[in-house]
């Protein structure tokens, strides 16, 4: 299964041509997939096009701007991936994995040395 996240903000008509094409190219490829949308707080009509034009995807309506990562953040965590703790890169004190956080920021987007794992499936971002 193909898990497809689009992330969306005040763009409902290329929202909508995005999805028309995508699910042509899922549709050409014969794979089974799933689209999620990760809408952050639109005020443009995007969530309710969604729900007339396009009831198969799965839609996260954020009530917040969660930002491009912290949109994608939402939707991973809604397929059922969590964070876990990050790899430090070799080198010890002064290499880049020292001196980067370890932690999710306050936003909820992760820092780049953050992984995701969700039943034996690791996902590095």
């Amino acid at each position: 299964m193909l898990d497809i996240i689009i992330v969306n903000w005040n763009v409902r008509d290329l929202l909508a041509d995005c999805l028309r094409s995508v699910e042509a190219d899922v549709a050409r490829s014969g794979l089974a997939a799933e689209i999620w949308v990760v809408d952050n707080a639109s005020h443009d009509g995007s969530v309710e096009m969604l729900r007339r034009d396009f009831p198969q995807v799965r839609l996260i309506a954020s009530e917040q701007n969660l930002g491009f990562a912290g949109g994608n953040n939402a939707a991973l965590r809604a397929l059922g991936f969590t964070p876990s703790p990050p790899t430090p890169l070799p080198g010890g004190e002064g290499s880049i994995s020292s001196t980067l956080p370890h932690s999710e920021r306050g936003d909820g987007s992760l820092n780049s040395l953050s992984h995701w794992e969700r039943a034996g499936v690791r996902v590095d971002l």
